[in-house]
């Protein structure tokens, strides 16, 4: 070979090793906030229910994914009732529709919690936390905190929702 087509080779694969390590960087910097701004996007189009998988963790998929079987069979055994995922997947702790916007986002440890504002009219809102941590190269939503406390979650709400009613105590 040549001495000009030795620098050649050497300079085409050094492109390719620079190539390659970019589009590694460029999916590690998909930043939590980008994420909770398509969060809120497919919000508003209201196409979170179909579109939500590229957002959430395999393991709040997952959760997600057996909320939605359990609710296939409920239809199965009672077409007829409202099933408790007859209004779509408990994104926000409110029932009521509203814009959404990205609020503070906080660090803590390895994840990140960022704050959802739900304007559900002129004076009332909702702010929900999206708890995100990195899952693998990407961010990804691990959770969602319910307003106003933050205690109950996404996930223990899909698990109570098929939960038999307590009667009353007499």
């Amino acid at each position: 070979m040549t001495r000009l087509t030795i620098q050649n080779t050497a300079l085409f694969s050094f492109m390719l090793i620079g190539s390659a390590l970019s589009s590694a960087a460029d999916a590690k910097n998909v930043s939590p906030l980008t994420i909770a701004k398509q969060f809120c996007t497919l919000y508003s189009q209201q196409q979170l229910d179909s579109q939500y998988h590229e957002l959430v963790t395999p393991s709040l998929e997952n959760a997600i994914a057996e909320a939605m079987r359990r609710n296939r069979e409920l239809l199965k055994k009672a077409p007829h009732k409202k099933s408790p995922l007859s209004d779509g997947i408990p994104f926000q702790s409110s029932s009521e529709r509203g814009s959404c916007k990205v609020g503070r986002l906080r660090t803590i440890g390895d994840n990140v919690k960022i704050t959802i504002v739900y304007q559900l009219d002129k004076r009332s809102f909702r702010r929900d936390q999206l708890l995100m941590t990195a899952n693998g190269e990407e961010w990804k939503i691990d959770e969602i905190l319910y307003a106003p406390l933050y205690a109950n979650t996404m996930r223990k709400h899909l698990k109570t929702l098929f939960e038999p009613a307590v009667p009353p105590a007499r």
